[in-house]
């Protein structure tokens, strides 16, 4: 779990992109962050969440990390 999180802090992912329809992070943030606008606070709900996401989404989420590090 510390992994997934350092890994969403270390992306800097634009959360609108994650929540797009073909990311398998677009449930997760329509469900646990609904009301919340724009990068940054969906970024900030996905990691105070993050015991409830997906393990699509954070597979996802691990991938994108390591793409980032390259």
């Amino acid at each position: 779990m510390k992994k997934l999180l350092i890994a969403l802090c270390a992306l800097g992912f634009a959360a609108s992109a994650f929540a797009s329809s073909d990311t398998p992070c677009k449930d997760d943030a329509q469900k646990l962050c609904a009301g919340k606008k724009g990068r940054e606070q969906i970024k900030a709900c996905l990691i105070e969440n993050k015991e409830k996401i997906s393990p699509a989404c954070k597979a996802k989420i691990e991938e994108k990390a390591a793409e980032k590090k390259q």
